[in-house]
């Protein structure tokens, strides 16, 4: 995936409704529970903090990163876990927009894998295929077999190396698809 992306702060932290923000000398403090009022600080060069929140009636926390390098940014620093067909999935608001819905720019890490892939509309599962899609509001996903055509993907099998392949992330030109394929050693169907 690209490198961690940080929004500059300007007055607030625009997450869903938006979590005001004070810059007060070398610190930033932050309104942490959406009610107006400035509630922990950051100091120095950054700081960890859990933004209370929700989305569609459903309450969530949102954790993210500041970053103070000549002035304040932040990133997120959490996912939503859920399952699909049993199996655990991690989903990261990646371009920080609040929400864990964005096709081709959040990213989704599935099972036990150290990498993830950017989220997409089909995931492999125990290799079979699974199209995924979420509420309007983003706050429930939904899924069921995929029944379109399919091939396979194999970049891995003649690849040598002294070092171990720790991620392979292939996505489609438009960004509705992408499949993470380093543990695929005979290709991913």
């Amino acid at each position: 995936l690209p490198s961690e992306t940080f929004t500059p702060i300007n007055g607030s932290i625009a997450v869903g409704a938006g979590f005001t923000t004070e810059i007060d000398g070398a610190a930033l403090a932050v309104d942490c529970n959406g009610d107006g009022k400035t509630d922990e600080k950051a100091k120095g060069v950054g700081g960890l903090i859990t933004l209370k929140g929700g989305t569609g009636g459903l309450a969530h926390d949102y954790s993210l990163r500041l970053v103070n390098e000549g002035g304040w940014r932040w990133a997120s620093s959490g996912a939503l876990e859920g399952k699909v067909a049993g199996q655990k999935v991690a989903i990261i608001d990646q371009n920080n927009n609040g929400r864990f819905d964005d096709f081709g720019a959040d990213a989704i890490v599935i099972g036990k894998s150290d990498a993830a892939a950017y989220l997409s509309k089909v995931v492999n599962i125990n290799n079979s295929l699974f199209e995924i899609s979420f509420s309007e509001d983003g706050s429930e996903l939904a899924y069921k077999p995929f029944e379109g055509a399919t091939g396979t993907l194999n970049l891995v099998a003649d690849f040598e190396s002294k070092g171990k392949l720790t991620a392979v992330v292939v996505r489609n030109e438009n960004s509705d698809y992408s499949f993470e394929l380093s543990d695929a050693k005979r290709g991913m169907t």
